[in-house]
């Protein structure tokens, strides 16, 4: 996490802060993933902005409406929950969108989608 924090910054990017997501299973226990040490159940989502950019994401979070745990279901391994675009949405409407890591289920209008199984840009984000 923090190499992927160094390499923002030095593009000109700060971090906002980290978004937690949970896993459930469909009967709603905790859903149990292989880790390197130890069993993963939750996914951290480093959420970045344009150092100096996006004054409205101040004005936005003032009321602080938003957590930063989300507690959804596991769909597909790779398939990030709804409720996290959904947030990033809500902060910094009308902008352009970053998913690294994505897949291809991960693949949506707005966002350029980058990872070892997808590279999807929508024609609105290559001006």
């Amino acid at each position: 996490m923090e190499e992927a924090i160094q390499l923002m910054n030095s593009k000109g990017y700060e971090k906002c802060d980290i978004l937690v997501w949970i896993k459930l299973n469909d009967d709603k226990t905790l859903y149990n993933n292989i880790g390197y040490y130890l069993r993963h159940i939750a996914e951290f989502c480093i959420i970045f902005r344009k150092k100096g950019q996006f004054k409205q994401l101040k004005q936005r979070t003032v009321l602080h409406f938003h957590s930063n745990i989300l507690i959804e279901k596991a769909k597909k391994s790779c398939q990030k929950p709804e409720s996290f675009y959904k947030l990033v949405e809500d902060l910094v409407p009308d902008h352009k969108y970053l998913d690294v890591f994505a897949r291809e289920c991960n693949q949506r209008d707005k966002w350029f989608s980058v990872g070892d199984q997808s590279i999807q840009m929508p024609p609105e984000l290559r001006q």
